[in-house]
């Protein structure tokens, strides 16, 4: 218990950790600028409605980028656990935890984001009652994507404030 108090402290004086918060600041920013930038949430992109009618007509799916950075960040999560039970680089091992921690909770909310994309354009053929609930939909993942990039960075930065 005591090397992991010690390897706590040693993390969180690092300039590096500090770093990673401010790295999930920025994409927690990034975040807010493009939920306040949505052209499709303000109703001002253009769509065709050939475009929209085959995306109302394709089912939608996850695909292979979705499983490989889902893998990838479990992975991260495991190799980061293990610098830092080994103590072989710890900092950077914190860091690499953080990264797939950060991948595993946006991975599934851009996908959602895309999907969400999707439906506003598809739901041009179905009038504006469809459109508006697909866009009320819409805003909900952007704000949840905003509250998880806050959340980790806040989290983060917690922890690092305790040790």
């Amino acid at each position: 218990m005591n090397m992991l108090i010690e390897t706590l402290g040693m993390v969180s004086s690092s300039p590096l950790s500090w770093g990673g918060v401010g790295a999930m600041l920025l994409f927690a920013a990034y975040s807010l600028v493009v939920w306040y930038r949505c052209p499709h949430i303000a109703g001002t992109a253009s769509v065709n409605l050939a475009d929209a009618q085959s995306r109302l007509d394709k089912p939608f799916a996850a695909g292979p980028r979705y499983f490989f950075m889902m893998v990838l960040g479990i992975a991260s999560m495991l190799t980061g656990l293990a610098m830092i039970a080994n103590d072989f680089l710890p900092v950077k091992g914190f860091l690499i935890v953080v990264a797939g921690v950060f991948v595993v909770q946006i991975t599934p909310l851009r996908l959602r984001l895309r999907e969400s994309y999707d439906r506003v354009i598809a739901a041009e053929c179905e009038g504006p009652e469809a459109v508006e609930v697909a866009r009320d939909r819409l805003r909900d993942v952007h704000l949840s994507n905003i509250v998880v990039n806050l959340f980790i960075a806040i989290a983060l930065a917690s922890a690092l404030l305790i040790f």
